[in-house]
């Protein structure tokens, strides 16, 4: 079998996160299973200082990272103008919220 380079990215955020490998399928010789989150898509390789590349639906965008966590959670912020899907909550989430727990 053969393998296919591929460009992995973040699922909520869609950042760059390094190269991954897509295999090809043991049914359908010549068709590669590209795993989720990865594109076939080489990001760009000349990224400035202060900037990273995000994944938007189908291309690739060279966007500022911010510099500081606003809200202070310890966790990277989101680019301006990002707005995330909303997570369903889990099974037992549902269960506590509807005990009004």
């Amino acid at each position: 079998m053969e393998k296919k380079k591929v460009y992995s990215y973040d699922g909520k955020t869609g950042l760059y996160a390094g190269e991954a490998v897509a295999d090809e399928s043991p049914l359908e010789p010549g068709v590669f299973l590209i795993p989720r989150h990865a594109t076939e898509q080489e990001p760009p390789s000349e990224i400035a200082a202060g900037f990273a590349a995000f994944w938007r639906g189908n291309i690739w965008s060279v966007e500022a990272i911010p510099e500081q966590d606003d809200d202070l959670d310890g966790r990277q912020d989101a680019p301006q103008g990002f707005a995330p899907v909303p997570e369903k909550p889990g099974f037992f989430a549902r269960i506590v919220r509807w005990l009004g727990a």
